[in-house]
């Protein structure tokens, strides 16, 4: 879980882009797009 102090330190930043993908590649999803996951840490 990102903490308050963090989000609120860069409240433009794509957060819940950023946890979903954590969710997907922690819990061993099979369907990662190398491309998304590229769009996400662009940001």
């Amino acid at each position: 879980m990102l903490s308050a102090e963090l989000r609120d330190a860069d409240p433009e930043a794509a957060w819940p882009s950023a946890v979903d993908m954590r969710n997907r590649l922690i819990h061993g999803y099979f369907d990662l797009n190398p491309d998304r996951i590229w769009d996400t840490i662009a940001a």
